[in-house]
C-alpha cells in the first residue's frame, strides 16, 4: 500500500501560529450525501493558543444552492494550537467560514471558498469513458458546481492539457488538493484525457439535483475486460491490440483501487460508471465470459476496497475501423453477446446494487474517421445525447435509493497534560493502525496518550484492508498552563488553640490541588502548617503553586480554679508572670481585677479565665471556671478566729487601708490602738493580752464597725 502524506493548505510557521487556518477540507472537495441529502463534514485547522471557541458557518455560494448554517460552535475547547469538529450539512455548494473567539470577541477568521455536499462518481472502462486526446477546443461544464480531480498520472504525450497537475506514469500518490471546476482545460484525474461528454452530464446532474457533482476517471483506452481482471489479481496483462506489449503490472485496475482508497475514504461515492465493451467485441468475447469477468471484477473490487459501491453498467459494444485506404470507416460491429452480458449483470441474485447504464451503440452512427474519433469515439455532436442517457440511468440509480459510500470522519483528538504538563494526544477512530509523522519520519504508532513536542505532524491511519486514511499536517503547540490561583485567609493566620482559619483559592479554572492533597476550593487549618494550592485544568494541566500562607497555633493558658480564700476574698490559684486573670461577676467583666485574689463585695456568680498575649500573635484564653458566692451575714466585717489566742485576722467588704482600730477590755480599759496601713486581711496581734472579752472598734473613711473579740483558749 502506498504511503500518502498530503499537506493541506498553507500552514504558518511555528512562530506564526496565531493566524487561524483551515487544513481540512480542501477547496472544492465534494462530500457524498447520504439518502437523507446530508453529509458530515470534518473540519480541522490551526488557531491561536489563546482561542477559546472556534465557530463555523456554511453559506450557500449562491442563494438556493444549499441550506445556510449560521455561526455555530465547532470546537468549544481548541487547545495545543489546533481545532477540530464536524458539521452536518444538507446537499449544496457552500463557502465555509471559520472564526475564533476569545470570550465573545471575534479575534481571527478565514474562509474556504468552495466545499460541497453532493454526488461523486468513478468513471471506468475504456476510451469512450476515458475521453479522447485533447482537442484544440474543448467544451467544459458551464456550472461552477461540476468538479473533477484535476490531475493526470500517465504519459504526458497523451494529455497535453496545461491546466492539470502532471504526475509521473504509474504514480499512485493521488493528491487531494487538485479539485477544480471541470472547465475546458481540465482533466478528470487520474486518467481522463479531456472533459469529453462528462462535462455535459455534470451540468445535467447539477441542474436536476441542485448539488455539486465530482468525477474521477480511471478508464484506460483500448482495454479489454480481461485486462481489468488480470491486473486486479496483480498480474501483468497482455495488450489486446499488440501481443508483444503488456500493461504495467497491476494496471489498469490499480488506478481504480487507489481512487477508491484516497477519495472513497475522504469524499465517498455514489457509484462506478462503467462504459466498456468495444475491445471485447473485437475479441469476440462471448456472453458467458463477459458476464463472468465483469461479475468477478466487481466482486474483486468490492472485496479489495471493502466498499459495497453500486455500479452503473452501460450497454456498449460498437466498434469500427478506418478503411484500408484511410478514408471513412468500415461498417460498425456490435456484439450482442456483450450487450446481453451487460444487461444480465444487473439482475444477478448474488451480486446486488448493479444498475443499467445507457445504451450507446446507436449513438452517432456512423462514427467519424478523424484522428480523434478514429471510427469509434464520440464527438461533441453526441455529447448532449450521451449526457441525457447517462442522466436517465443515474436518476434511476438514485431513485432506487442504494446505500452510497460515505466519507470517513477525521479521528477525534483528545488533548491532555501529562505529569510534567507535557502534551498527551490520543486519536479516537475505528481504524486499526496509526502512524504519527514528523519530518517524514514515523514518531509513534500509538493511538493513546502520545507525548508530542511542538511541531508539524501528520497522520496515516489504516483499516483492516490496509487502506490509508491521511490526516492533514497540523501544527501542534503546547497545552495552555492555567494561571496560579490566588490564596486568601478568612481571618488571622495566627490563632489560639481550638480556633481555625479558612483558606480559599480563587481565579482557578478547573479543580484545585493543595500541598496537603485536598482537592476542594477551601480548606480549614486548625494547626501549624504551610499551605499552597495549584489549579488543575479540565485538560489535566497543572498551574504553578500559589503564594503560600503559613498558619500557627498558640497554646491557651491553663484554666484557673476558684476557691474561697477567706470571707471576702476568692482565690484563683497560681498565676504565671505572663498570664492575666480575668474576673467576672454575673458574666460582666470586672475589668480592673487581674490578680489571683479578688475582693468580693456582693453575692453572685463569679467566673474566671486566664489570658495570655503572644507577640506577634493573638491573645489566648483558658476555659472559664465559675463559683457561686454569698456574702457572710457579718455586717461587712469579718474577724477570725474568735476566740483568738495569738492573732485575729480582720477582713472587710470595704477597703481597710487607712482605717483606725481601738480594742477595749471588758472593763473599758484601752488594750490596743493603731492604724491599718494596707488593704486586705489585717492581722491583729493579741498574744500579750489577758484572756477575756474585748470590744473592737474599726473606723474606715465611711464606716464604723464594732465587734466583740474573745482572747484566750
Amino acid at each position: 500500500m502506498f504511503r500518502l502524506i498530503i499537506l493541506f493548505g498553507v500552514l504558518c510557521s511555528f512562530g506564526l501560529s496565531a493566524q487561524i487556518n483551515i487544513s481540512y477540507p480542501v477547496n472544492r472537495q465534494v462530500f457524498q450525501r447520504n439518502n437523507s441529502n446530508e453529509a458530515s463534514i470534518s473540519v480541522l485547522g490551526n488557531c491561536s493558543d489563546k482561542t477559546e471557541v472556534v465557530q463555523v458557518k456554511l453559506e450557500p455560494v449562491v442563494a438556493g444552492q444549499g441550506t445556510l448554517i449560521n455561526w455555530t460552535n465547532l470546537d468549544t475547547k481548541p487547545t495545543a494550537g489546533f481545532y477540530q469538529g464536524k458539521v452536518i450539512a444538507k446537499g449544496g455548494w457552500y463557502t465555509l467560514k471559520i472564526r475564533s473567539l476569545i470570550g465573545t470577541s471575534v479575534k481571527d477568521s478565514t474562509t474556504l471558498a468552495r466545499v460541497g455536499v453532493g454526488e461523486n462518481f468513478i468513471i471506468a472502462g475504456q476510451s469512450n469513458a476515458q475521453g479522447v486526446n485533447r482537442r484544440s477546443e474543448e467544451t467544459g461544464a458551464a456550472d461552477d458546481r461540476v468538479i473533477c480531480a484535476n490531475f493526470y498520472n500517465w504519459y504526458s504525450d497523451y494529455n497535453v492539457g496545461t491546466n492539470a497537475k502532471q504526475l509521473n506514469p504509474q504514480n499512485l500518490d493521488f493528491p487531494l488538493t487538485e479539485f477544480s471546476q471541470l472547465s475546458s482545460k481540465a482533466s478528470i484525474g487520474p486518467m481522463g484525457l479531456s472533459p469529453y461528454y462528462w462535462a455535459n452530464l455534470g451540468d445535467l446532474l447539477v441542474q436536476k439535483y441542485n448539488v455539486p457533482v465530482c468525477f474521477f476517471n480511471v478508464a484506460w483506452s483500448g482495454t479489454a475486460l480481461r485486462n481489468w481482471i488480470e491486473s486486479a489479481k496483480g498480474l501483468s496483462s497482455v495488450n489486446p491490440w499488440e501481443a508483444s506489449l503488456s500493461y504495467p503490472k497491476g494496471f489498469p485496475y490499480a488506478n481504480l483501487q487507489r481512487v477508491a482508497e484516497v477519495y472513497g475514504l475522504k469524499n465517498g461515492f455514489r457509484s462506478v460508471l462503467w462504459h466498456q465493451g468495444e475491445t471485447d467485441t473485437n475479441l469476440k468475447t462471448n456472453q458467458e465470459t463477459y458476464l463472468s469477468n465483469l461479475k468477478e471484477l466487481i466482486s474483486l473490487f468490492r472485496k479489495n476496497s471493502g466498499m459495497e459501491i453500486p455500479w452503473v453498467v452501460s450497454e456498449a459494444s460498437y466498434i469500427s475501423f478506418i478503411n484500408n485506404n484511410g478514408v471513412g470507416c468500415k461498417p460498425g460491429i456490435i456484439n450482442t453477446a456483450v450487450i446481453q452480458a451487460q444487461r444480465d449483470i444487473t439482475s444477478l441474485k448474488d451480486l446486488m446494487q448493479i444498475y443499467s447504464g445507457p445504451a450507446t451503440d446507436d449513438v452517432e452512427i456512423p462514427r467519424k474517421s478523424d484522428d480523434f474519433s478514429v471510427c469509434v469515439h464520440f464527438t461533441n455532436e453526441s455529447f448532449q445525447t450521451l449526457g441525457n442517457r447517462w442522466l436517465s440511468s443515474i436518476s434511476a440509480l438514485i431513485a432506487a435509493n442504494p446505500t452510497p459510500i460515505l466519507a470517513k470522519e477525521m479521528p477525534q483528538f483528545t488533548k491532555i497534560c501529562g505529569p510534567s504538563n507535557e502534551l498527551l494526544v490520543s486519536a479516537i477512530s475505528n481504524f486499526k493502525q496509526i502512524s504519527w509523522m514528523k519530518d517524514n519520519a514515523v514518531v509513534s504508532n500509538s493511538f493513546t496518550k502520545l507525548a508530542l513536542k511542538p511541531g508539524n505532524y501528520s497522520l496515516i491511519l489504516k483499516d483492516d484492508l490496509g487502506f490509508e486514511f491521511s490526516v492533514p499536517s497540523i501544527q501542534i503547540t503546547t497545552m495552555p498552563i492555567p494561571t496560579a490561583p490566588l490564596l486568601k485567609a478568612s481571618g488571622d493566620t495566627l490563632f489560639c488553640e481550638g480556633k481555625s482559619v479558612q483558606l480559599t483559592a480563587s481565579l482557578g479554572a478547573g479543580t484545585y490541588l493543595w500541598n496537603t492533597n485536598e482537592k476542594t476550593s477551601s480548606i480549614i487549618s486548625s494547626g501549624n502548617g504551610t499551605f499552597k494550592v495549584q489549579t488543575i485544568s479540565p485538560d489535566a494541566c497543572t498551574s504553578a503553586f500559589s503564594a503560600s500562607i503559613q498558619t500557627k497555633v498558640f497554646a491557651n493558658p491553663s484554666s484557673p480554679s476558684i476557691t474561697s480564700a477567706s470571707p471576702y476574698f476568692l482565690y484563683g490559684g497560681l498565676k504565671l508572670f505572663d498570664v492575666e486573670f480575668n474576673w467576672e461577676l454575673n458574666n460582666a467583666a470586672l475589668s480592673i481585677e487581674k490578680n489571683t485574689y479578688l475582693r468580693v463585695k456582693e453575692s453572685g456568680k463569679y467566673s474566671l479565665y486566664a489570658s495570655k498575649k503572644y507577640t506577634p500573635g493573638p491573645t489566648c484564653i483558658s476555659p472559664k471556671v465559675e463559683f457561686s458566692y454569698s456574702l457572710p451575714a457579718d455586717g461587712g466585717l469579718s474577724m477570725y478566729p474568735n476566740p483568738a489566742v495569738n492573732m485575729a485576722t480582720i477582713q472587710s467588704v470595704n477597703s481597710l487601708k487607712g482605717a483606725e482600730f481601738t480594742l477595749y477590755a471588758h472593763d473599758g480599759r484601752l488594750a490596743l490602738q493603731g492604724k491599718i496601713d494596707e488593704d486586705g486581711a489585717y492581722g491583729l496581734k493579741v498574744d500579750g493580752l489577758s484572756n477575756g472579752l474585748y470590744k473592737l472598734i474599726i473606723k474606715t473613711t465611711n464606716q464604723v464597725y464594732q465587734r466583740t473579740l474573745v482572747v484566750g483558749n
